[in-house]
């Protein structure tokens, strides 16, 4: 499944970046974790915007696809050691 990194902006609790499969998922993602750890004022926990950076892609054949306009591919995302 392809994965995006999104830059999820609230109205008070700063800038988040986050890596999901789609922009409703990235905002839902940190507006759970906000109320989840009582983070700010509840008013201050609203997305406001969500801008997609880049994505981890992949061809058919199973090679990462690294082409596309601004640098839209370049998202690796590392397995671990």
């Amino acid at each position: 499944m392809e994965k995006s990194l999104f830059r999820v902006k609230t109205r008070g609790c700063g800038v988040f970046h986050v890596i999901a499969t789609s922009f409703d998922y990235a905002a839902g993602e940190v507006t759970r974790e906000l109320n989840a750890q009582d983070y700010g004022y509840s008013g201050d926990r609203v997305v406001t915007n969500v801008e997609f950076i880049c994505r981890e892609a992949f061809m058919q054949n199973g090679k990462r696809a690294l082409y596309g306009d601004k640098d839209e591919n370049h998202l690796m995302i590392a397995k671990g050691d």
